[in-house]
């Protein structure tokens, strides 16, 4: 099952790996359907068309879960569409218009078949620490640290900071409000942290019904503020610094 090793790998080759997924799934199917190479390599062209690159189904709505999905049916509408005669777009991983040459300033595809078939990608993949988004993970994680671990109550917290690139701020910088859904929730870091403050972790049951209606959660939102700093690369992720001022003094 080369496909399983092999996709697992684009993170390695890309910034980002984004759409490895549908990729994956289609050449799964056309091995089981012992298409061809020439034909696997057109039928890729299919998801290359399907792929998403924004938020907006995240924040705007319940499609976060319909948009996971349509890479598998992207996978099987390739085959379909292969084993029917259709061509897709050719080359879409390194041709001219491919993801690589379009979306990554620099990528190395050797990475995709290093040590296939002797070192196993897909045993290396990680869970997220926090069930939000990414781009949260590491405000979290110090948080964590200098507040949760220290034991300083949410009582004695007069305002928290994060400076960070703005990619951060577009990803995660939405504010808590009542009503917000829990997709929405996942990608507010001004819920995120005070939640995580409250009670000392971050789990499903942070975004329940019950959970996302606390007022004493929600009305330290605005106490949460997200500074963009002087980072110009509009991919950058880091560097970040948080600050917690404490009532009797800076943490």
């Amino acid at each position: 099952m080369r496909h399983v090793w092999v996709w697992p790998r684009r993170g390695d080759a890309v910034l980002q790996a984004r759409y490895g997924g549908a990729y994956g799934a289609a050449a799964s199917l056309a091995r089981l359907r012992a298409r061809r190479v020439m034909s696997i390599k057109t039928e890729w062209g299919w998801p290359f068309l399907r792929c998403q690159g924004q938020c907006n189904r995240i924040w705007k709505g319940g499609s976060h879960g319909p948009s996971g999905r349509s890479g598998g049916e992207s996978a099987v509408t390739a085959n379909d569409f292969g084993a029917a005669g259709f061509t897709g777009p050719h080359d879409v991983i390194e041709g001219p218009f491919g993801f690589l040459r379009l979306i990554e300033k620099a990528y190395d595809a050797n990475q995709l078949t290093a040590g296939l078939g002797h070192t196993f990608a897909i045993a290396q993949l990680s869970h997220k620490p926090y069930p939000s988004g990414r781009a949260s993970h590491g405000a979290l994680e110090v948080l964590k640290n200098i507040v949760v671990d220290a034991g300083i109550p949410p009582s004695s917290i007069a305002s928290i900071s994060l400076s960070a690139p703005r990619l951060i701020h577009r990803l995660v910088s939405r504010p808590s409000h009542p009503g917000m859904s829990a997709n929405y929730a996942r990608l507010s870091l001004p819920y995120l942290a005070w939640r995580l403050i409250f009670d000392g972790e971050l789990s499903g049951e942070s975004f329940t019904q019950a959970k996302l209606s606390e007022s004493d959660v929600l009305a330290r939102g605005g106490d949460f503020s997200l500074i963009v700093n002087e980072v110009s690369d509009p991919n950058a992720l880091g560097p970040r610094r948080s600050k917690c001022s404490l009532r009797m003094g800076r943490c």
